[in-house]
C-alpha cells in the first residue's frame, strides 16, 4: 500500500494539522474519555494530542502522521523525551479502524522512531488500564508463551520487555523497555 509519512513537532504545519483535525473523528471511539485525547475539539484539555503538540513535549521528538495518496487519515504516533536516558515511543498512537490490522506503526514507523531515539539508553512503550491486554501480549511473548493476540505482529515488538508499572506523566502506566546499548 502506497502511504504519506509526514514529521512534525508542534503546530506549525497547517496542512498536517488539517489532516490529523479532519481525519480523527470522535465516532472513531468507544468512549468520550479516548476521544478527548485525541479529538479537535477538545485542544483545551492537557492530554489531548493537539494540546500536547502546541505546548512542546514533541520538540526532542518527532510526531509522525500517515496518509493515503489522497491524503486521508490512516494512523499517527509519536516518540518524545522523557528524561536524559528515557525515551517514550509511540505515544499518542491512533490508528483509524479500518487500518488496525496493517501494523504500519509497528512495521515501518516504530524502527524510524528507535532509530531517531538511539542516544537515549531506554525506549518505552506504555500502556493505560484500558489497553492492558496489549502489554499482556509482550509479557506472554517475553515468557514465550501463546500470545492470544495476532501472530502477525510485528518482529520488533519482541525486542521490548514488560518492566512492570511506573507513573509517566501523572498516570499510572504498564511499561515495555528496549535497552539500547548506548
Amino acid at each position: 500500500m502506497l502511504y504519506n509519512t509526514y514529521e512534525i513537532n508542534d503546530l506549525s504545519n497547517s496542512h498536517v494539522v488539517d489532516i490529523l483535525k479532519n481525519g480523527i473523528q470522535e465516532s472513531m471511539f468507544e468512549s468520550k474519555q479516548l476521544a478527548k485525547n485525541y479529538c479537535y475539539d477538545y485542544r483545551d484539555e492537557m492530554g489531548n494530542l493537539f494540546y500536547i503538540l502546541d505546548h512542546g513535549r514533541y520538540q526532542k521528538g518527532s510526531y509522525f502522521v500517515i496518509t493515503d495518496e489522497n491524503d486521508e487519515y490512516i494512523a499517527s504516533a509519536g516518540w518524545n523525551e522523557y528524561t536524559d536516558e528515557v525515551a517514550l515511543m509511540i505515544t499518542r498512537i491512533f490508528v483509524s479502524p479500518k487500518y488496525r490490522t496493517q501494523y504500519i506503526i509497528g512495521n515501518d514507523i516504530l524502527p524510524i522512531m528507535m532509530k531517531q531515539a538511539d542516544q537515549y539508553k531506554k525506549l518505552w512503550i506504555t500502556f493505560n488500564e484500558y489497553n492492558k491486554t496489549i502489554y499482556d501480549w509482550f509479557t506472554r511473548s517475553s515468557e514465550n508463551k501463546s500470545t492470544s493476540l495476532s501472530k502477525h505482529w510485528p518482529n520488533i515488538y519482541r525486542e521490548f520487555k514488560p518492566v512492570g508499572q511506573k507513573e509517566i506523566n501523572n498516570t499510572l502506566q504498564y511499561v515495555v523497555e528496549f535497552t539500547n546499548d548506548v
